[in-house]
């Protein structure tokens, strides 16, 4: 070893002692979430489901994807495409919630009745099987 640590004195613990204090005291400030909270998670869904939808030739604005998010009527978007934007939302989260469930089965009964709640019709909806 080319350099020995010297000991530590009293003034050096006496630091050490605050830092470790002020860490323990900050931890829970500090320390980062688990799961994404706020703008960051609302930003990044609404841009998954602006994504998707325009794959699918419904394009709309990220604040529209947010609005449909939020539950709020949308700023540019016409009124069909923000119900397939909505649905896409109510689906979206449907599928969230369901990936936790380990008793979950997906099967078409799922998609009819996602379908239907997802719609104004006081009718049930038909699905293509």
């Amino acid at each position: 070893m080319i350099y020995q640590t010297p000991p530590l004195t009293t003034d050096d613990e006496t630091v050490l002692a605050e830092i470790h204090e002020m860490r323990r005291a900050l931890a829970l400030v500090l320390r980062a979430p688990r799961r994404w909270r706020g703008g960051l998670r609302r930003t990044m869904l609404a841009r998954a489901i602006r994504g998707s939808n325009s794959i699918e030739g419904y394009v709309v604005t990220e604040d529209d994807a947010a609005a449909a998010l939020d539950n709020e009527e949308p700023l540019s978007a016409d009124e069909q495409t923000f119900a397939e934007i909505r649905g896409y939302r109510q689906a979206l989260g449907y599928v969230l919630q369901m990936a936790g469930d380990a008793h979950f089965v997906f099967d078409t009964s799922g998609l009819r009745g996602t379908t239907a709640a997802s719609t104004k019709a006081p009718t049930p909806v038909l699905c293509r099987t």
